[in-house]
């Protein structure tokens, strides 16, 4: 897809340029300078947007003088963006962007099918309609009015949580529009040798965000972002909006991944969207989620 793509651009530029000689250098370098350079930057640590800034430094060496006048960085990242999010499974594309901004295509959902009887793939025909999204403000402090109106809220819902005892884990109902379960995972990392972290987070990183049983994961509105909490301590939370079109209703789901030396857990809260459009139901989750560790 990236070649394909730059094929179309280097086309122009041979048009306008100084010839095939120079259409075939600059092409082959730059394809490349790309492959090294996502490799490179997907080999280290550092977030998402440090990595993108990584490979295009790199792509930035090896540009020809000539090249840089229509290559800009804006023009550089948007090529790079086309093969950069791993978690997406054909091409590893989310999105093509053309150079106004303008959204060419989009990844909207994908999954796995179960068996040879699953249809859920040839019974998709998009989405009827975009979740509602609210302008979340973060770590946003609350007027005294409010923290006291959220105080209530949360009595209220702590005290109202059914436990269901015949699920595995930890598993509790707050009466028909949320869900909570936790429940330990079979996976032990050998923290003695050093071995990382990075192959079981990017593994749920893609996994979490699979649609499943007749319903669909819209990646656009979706989410996943890491952080440590403390030496030895991890915790991944990704965040889909999952759309049920025989209810034609989405909901939240949350799926919370908590390493803790070693030793790693999941979560699951899911919550119907409408029921979250209430800023107290809103402020009720995020302090879940937030409580986490």
């Amino acid at each position: 897809m990236l070649e394909t793509i730059l094929t179309i651009i280097f086309a122009i530029l041979t048009a306008v340029g100084s010839g095939v000689s120079y259409y075939f250098y600059v092409k082959s370098s730059i394809i490349e300078a790309a492959t090294n350079a996502i490799n490179s930057a997907e080999d280290t640590d550092k977030v998402e947007a440090e990595k993108m800034e990584i490979a295009i430094a790199e792509i930035e060496k090896i540009l020809p003088a000539g090249a840089k006048i229509f290559f800009t960085k804006e023009r550089i990242r948007a090529i790079v963006q086309l093969v950069f999010d791993g978690s997406i499974p054909v091409f590893n594309l989310e999105s093509i962007t053309d150079f106004s901004g303008k959204k060419l295509l989009q990844a909207v959902t994908m999954g796995t099918l179960s068996d040879n009887a699953d249809t859920s793939f040839e019974k998709f025909t998009g989405f009827e309609y975009s979740p509602l999204v609210k302008e979340v403000v973060k770590n946003k402090k609350l007027s005294r009015k409010e923290q006291k109106l959220f105080e209530e809220t949360k009595q209220v819902y702590d005290s109202s949580w059914q436990k269901v005892d015949s699920m595995p884990g930890e598993f509790k109902t707050l009466g028909d529009v949320a869900l909570y379960w936790e429940f330990p995972l079979e996976i032990v990392r050998d923290t003695s040798k050093n071995e990382s972290s990075k192959q079981v987070f990017d593994y749920f990183s893609r996994n979490n965000r699979l649609s499943a049983n007749g319903t669909y994961v819209y990646l656009p509105e979706s989410s996943v972002t890491t952080k440590q909490t403390e030496p030895g301590k991890q915790i991944q939370v990704s965040k889909m909006m999952v759309y049920n079109p025989e209810g034609k209703k989405y909901s939240v789901n949350y799926k919370i991944l908590v390493e803790n030396n070693g030793f790693y857990r999941m979560i699951h809260f899911t919550a119907y969207e409408s029921w979250l459009m209430g800023n107290q139901n809103q402020y009720y989750v995020d302090y879940i989620i937030n409580s986490i560790n």
